[in-house]
């Protein structure tokens, strides 16, 4: 829900807003979630399950900088390269 309001805000303030409170989500779900995994996996899957997540953490950062440096780019009237970054918050 934050990440559609961060791609349709339109002045600074929303702008700002949204983007406060999806730094305060994700960084209580980085937080949560490997505790969590932590405490209901098996002592031999424990440190395995945790890498996972890190993992899969690594990977969709990774999509995404490939998303906004090579697929979501376009030219405007200059010539300048730009980044759709409103379409970029909207990938999960």
């Amino acid at each position: 829900i934050v990440w559609t309001a961060t791609s349709f805000a339109h002045g600074f303030g929303l702008l700002i807003s949204t983007r406060f409170f999806a730094g305060v989500g994700v960084g209580m779900c980085s937080t949560v979630v490997p505790t969590y995994i932590n405490e209901v996996s098996p002592t031999a899957l424990r440190g395995a399950l945790g890498a996972v997540f890190q993992l899969a953490c690594v990977v969709g950062i990774a999509l995404c900088y490939l998303l906004g440096a090579y697929v979501l780019v376009v030219k405007n009237e200059d010539g300048d390269q730009l980044c759709q970054w409103r379409w970029l918050a909207l990938t999960p």
